[in-house]
């Protein structure tokens, strides 16, 4: 089925539709773990990146005292390496 995408400008807004259905207006979506907002910028995903890496760093600091260096890194690789690997062609592309 061949999409079809119809936009009819006015003065006050721009109505989209998708075959012939409107497309709501939002200030920020997520798509596939990106955040993106209405102006395209990486604020709101580089807000929401540190909250999760910032929340992995404060369990490796919980538990340090306890584990071997090797368990420290391996917890590290697994609950915050992937935040900085994930998407970074896409970061790299829009710097």
């Amino acid at each position: 089925m061949m999409m079809m995408m119809m936009i009819m400008a006015t003065t006050a807004m721009l109505d989209l539709q998708i075959n012939g259905k409107p497309v709501r207006k939002v200030s920020r979506t997520k798509s596939v773990g990106v955040h993106i907002d209405q102006n395209l910028s990486w604020n709101v995903h580089i807000v929401e990146l540190s909250k999760k890496i910032a929340s992995g760093i404060e369990a490796l600091n919980r538990v340090r005292h306890f584990v071997h260096t090797t368990t420290l890194q391996y917890i590290f690789n697994y609950l915050i390496q992937p935040y900085f690997n994930y998407c970074c062609v896409a970061w790299v592309i829009a710097t």
